[in-house]
């Protein structure tokens, strides 16, 4: 595998030794890879090319080299669905401290399973605001087995005085803009943001912008789906005209339900496209990118996104960028969405786009993009051009 890994990022080096993709990770991802080969030969008998192993032979090679990188290891990173398995290779194996991220989303029964290897300390990292644990089936959720050990902890401290909790209230991802809102909302305003996100303030484009598509307030499904189209269009065509204005490097990502998948891969891929991520909620999750681009179909009211930490999660993954798009007039009537605009129109951040802006892609390049944008010297790739843009 590691081979593998290695031969396909020399495939995207040239005879010179230069990088054909401009990609800054790539050749720290190939040292690493060629590190981690060389180590492993050295574990391994030096001639095991020229062994003839039996299946079982095989089995047994492998399980005492998992040994002995794992006797060897300071720091091991697992999943809690595997985490078992490292009874199998070692059954001496203890840990001083164990970290479970995400542990919101974990069951109470799952983060068990970590306590099998006498760990000393246990630290468990989650936000009570995003994702919580699932289970299948609904007479497990009935029976609480969907509750997180995160979560039970946290509760048996709420009537005490003890300080089971620390808060961390520094966020290092978003630009100050983006945060507002979520902060206020979800977290009580007492997230602050590290000096390092006012970096971004480079960026070609307004940090937080929520766009308002004019279109006639619809009340029939058909009609509805209709509405919800030209949203994604307008959205599709938004990201391609944003890929030109960013550097390649730059991660942007288009937020969309399941049912709506298929056809923006397929927009984007007829368009020659490949800077642009297509992501659900779901997907999006623990990640982030620089832009993120959010359709808010109408249908359904608030759409996909319809819990409370859905709307946190894709508010928040945007590090740079984030552009939400949708019809105001059909989203008002949901009273979270409502909050969210009217901050947005105190804040100056809402952009009113008539449907006729979206018959033209010149007229939508000159009169959105130029919108979005502010006013800084940057690069275009579409034309190869450094402009000097304001409002």
């Amino acid at each position: 595998m590691l081979e593998r890994g290695i031969n396909h990022l020399q495939s995207q080096v040239d005879c010179n030794g230069n990088l054909r993709v401009i990609e800054p990770c790539l050749s720290e991802d190939l040292k690493n890879f060629q590190n981690k080969l060389e180590r492993l030969k050295e574990l391994l008998p030096a001639n095991i090319e020229s062994m003839d192993l039996q299946d079982k032979d095989r089995s047994n090679m492998e399980k005492s080299l998992k040994k002995k990188l794992i006797s060897s290891a300071n720091v091991i990173c697992t999943t809690l669905a595997n985490c078992h398995a490292l009874s199998d290779i070692s059954s001496s194996l203890k840990f001083d401290i164990c970290i479970i991220d995400e542990a919101t989303m974990c069951t109470e029964i799952s983060c068990l399973t970590v306590l099998q290897y006498r760990v000393r300390k246990l630290i468990l990292v989650g936000d009570l605001e995003q994702f919580p644990a699932k289970v299948c089936g609904e007479e497990s959720a009935n029976a609480g087995l969907n509750e997180s050990l995160f979560l039970r902890i946290r509760n048996s401290f709420l009537e005490t005085h003890l300080e089971g909790m620390k808060m961390l209230t520094k966020q290092y991802r978003m630009h100050p803009e983006i945060l507002k809102w979520p902060n206020d909302f979800f977290y009580n305003g007492i997230l602050t943001t590290d000096p390092k996100t006012t970096n971004f303030d480079e960026f070609p484009f307004e940090p937080y912008t929520v766009c308002s598509l004019e279109y006639e307030k619809n009340s029939s499904p058909i009609e509805l789906k209709i509405t919800d189209r030209a949203e994604f269009r307008f959205a599709l065509m938004l990201v391609c005209e944003l890929s030109q204005y960013c550097e390649q490097h730059t991660t942007i990502v288009l937020i969309a339900p399941q049912g709506w998948q298929q056809y923006c891969k397929k927009y984007l891929h007829n368009k020659h496209i490949t800077q642009v991520l297509v992501k659900t909620v779901d997907s999006a999750q623990g990640q982030e990118f620089d832009v993120v681009v959010l359709p808010l179909p109408c249908t359904g009211g608030a759409g996909f996104l319809d819990t409370l930490n859905r709307i946190n999660i894709a508010l928040t993954r945007a590090k740079k960028c984030l552009i939400m798009c949708g019809t105001l007039t059909n989203l008002m009537e949901n009273a979270i969405w409502k909050l969210l605009f009217r901050d947005a129109k105190l804040r100056n951040r809402i952009y009113d786009i008539k449907e006729s802006d979206l018959e033209n892609e010149e007229v939508f390049t000159r009169k959105v993009i130029n919108r979005l944008r502010k006013t800084i010297r940057f690069f275009s790739r579409q034309n190869g051009e450094d402009l000097n843009f304001g409002f």
